[in-house]
């Protein structure tokens, strides 16, 4: 099976229709920074920052929570990393713009670490 654009890879591998507005959010993030890195207190452990693609998987998990679509973080992960694969140069762009920024936040966060 050959496979068009990212929603036909969820359609086809997973089922449930994530469709275009699912892919409009993940090329026009909603979501802050603080949400899409999932910054929790946990103190006395500080975390790495989040690179582009463990944004854009929070992006889809995000989303789909949005519009009521409710999967298991396994299904999230292998359908961010289809859409990682698949994705074009401004999809990319967007989250390593975001990833940069999710840099600088963390360098603010935890100084000299």
């Amino acid at each position: 099976m050959s496979y068009n654009n990212p929603c036909d890879i969820i359609i086809g591998e997973f089922g449930t229709i994530f469709g275009p507005t699912i892919m409009a959010i993940l090329y026009n993030p909603p979501f802050n920074l603080n949400q899409l890195m999932g910054i929790r207190q946990n103190h006395g452990h500080i975390p790495r920052p989040a690179n582009a693609f463990f944004l854009l998987k929070n992006a889809l998990m995000l989303a789909a929570h949005q519009v009521n679509i409710r999967r298991s973080m396994t299904d999230i992960c292998k359908i961010a990393s289809l859409i990682w694969l698949q994705g074009d140069k401004r999809l990319k762009a967007t989250y390593s713009a975001l990833s940069d920024e999710a840099k600088e936040l963390h360098r603010e966060l935890f100084p000299g670490k």
